[in-house]
């Protein structure tokens, strides 16, 4: 019974990974869910014991452990204890489907994450032709034509870009091989174009990067065709995408009204106030930080006193930074984000030996690495959610090739070679 109980487990993670574009609270469920059928395995006790040999899972417990820490000088210790338990309880996830999924289960989990994607591109594109309304859209980019779907633009423009280089990696791995490449071709097609039709500006700039990343990391010569494919996108969104269009030219005015006039309320405006005040309310508090809750008061007083030109700022800035790091700085210091760059590196160095796998922790990792200077996405539900999938089945790959024995359904086998 209890085997059986795992081994639907992974038809849970499947249901995970189909709906991470498409509703977080159900994500959230099945994510809790996963949680607790890990802790009833029954060699819990071993797993753990392995875990605790892994540096990626130590220095992510040291992160924690340090965001408690932070909890003390918090604007109230129960909103510190609070805040990490919200942002990082999460994040135990990953072990769990790590240890629950099944080998043959992985590859399945990426096609239910792309059929998750597609899904979400009609619904997109019914917006786009403007034969169905969703009330998220209808709440915030309906006038702009953007239609995005369920989620901030640059989160939805993170996970297409995801989905497309996953299937443009996949592609250029089977190389039409089976029947089904020619649907992944498909799916390329129309998200690619979704991808350029939303107004999304971090993550079609981090889908630009990434590619060009996967180009100088590959020692195959047949990637060096995602080059013309890159430029080829772009000239192609530029011309058809009066929405991309708009962003891309709204995105040079920004920057050289910011460096010519010195304008801060703009996007990238409100972004580069953000490097200021961080390091003016870190002066005397690098090393520690201010807690977490308290920079928004001194914030306010630094804009009124010293500041009076980011008053366009203090909105947004007031809910968060809109930067991962300097979130880490302003509410750790920087013994803090060292942390969490050291537990960014262990994500990288995780030593998987599938060419096909490692790619996919590139495109995730670049993805997130470049996101974080223009969103908290390590914080934020839906993109945290993506992570944790993506990392989950990257280490039960990476588990699957360093021990020698498990059992075919929900145990990986804990011997190393």
């Amino acid at each position: 019974m209890r085997d059986k109980l795992f081994y639907y487990s992974n038809y849970l993670i499947l249901l995970y990974a189909f709906f991470l574009p498409l509703n977080k609270n159900i994500v959230s469920i099945i994510g809790k869910v996963l949680l607790v059928l890990f802790f009833f395995k029954k060699d819990i006790k071993e797993v753990f014991k392995n875990l605790f040999k892994e540096r990626f899972f130590l220095v992510f417990l040291l992160l924690v452990g340090y965001s408690f820490f932070i909890s003390l000088y918090s604007l109230s210790i129960s909103y510190g204890i609070n805040y990490t338990i919200k942002k990082y309880l999460p994040y135990f996830e990953i072990f769990a489907i790590a240890f629950l999924i099944d080998k043959k289960f992985i590859k399945y989990a990426i096609s239910a994450f792309l059929a998750g994607i597609f899904l979400s591109e009609i619904i997109s594109y019914g917006i786009f032709f403007d034969l169905w309304d969703i009330p998220y859209n209808l709440a915030h980019y309906k006038e702009e034509g953007d239609p995005t779907p369920f989620m901030h633009h640059t989160l939805y423009s993170l996970f297409l870009s995801v989905g497309v280089l996953i299937i443009l990696v996949t592609l250029l791995k089977e190389r039409f091989k089976n029947k089904k490449d020619y649907l992944f071709l498909f799916f390329l097609v129309t998200m690619s174009v979704n991808l350029f039709i939303i107004g999304g500006r971090g993550g079609q700039l981090a889908f630009f990067i990434t590619l060009f990343v996967l180009v100088l990391s590959s020692k195959e010569k047949k990637f060096l065709i995602l080059i013309p494919i890159g430029v080829v996108f772009f000239i192609l969104a530029y011309n058809f995408s009066d929405l991309f269009r708009y962003r891309v030219d709204l995105a040079i005015n920004d920057v050289k009204s910011l460096i010519e006039k010195f304008n801060f309320c703009s996007s990238w405006g409100i972004r580069a106030s953000a490097w200021v005040l961080t390091y003016e309310m870190l002066k005397e508090h690098w090393l520690f930080g201010l807690g977490y809750g308290n920079y928004v008061e001194i914030m306010k007083n630094l804009i009124k006193i010293k500041f009076q030109n980011f008053k366009c700022s203090l909105l947004p800035l007031s809910t968060h930074l809109h930067n991962q790091y300097l979130t880490m700085l302003i509410n750790g210091g920087i013994l803090y984000l060292i942390l969490f760059l050291w537990w960014l590196y262990e994500f990288f160095r995780l030593p998987i030996k599938d060419d096909y796998f490692k790619k996919i922790k590139l495109i995730i990792g670049v993805n997130f690495v470049f996101l974080s200077f223009v969103e908290p996405v390590f914080f934020q539900s839906w993109s945290q959610y993506l992570f944790i999938f993506f990392t989950g089945i990257l280490l039960a790959q990476y588990f699957y090739e360093s021990f020698s024995t498990y059992r075919e359904t929900s145990n990986i086998g804990l011997d190393k070679k």
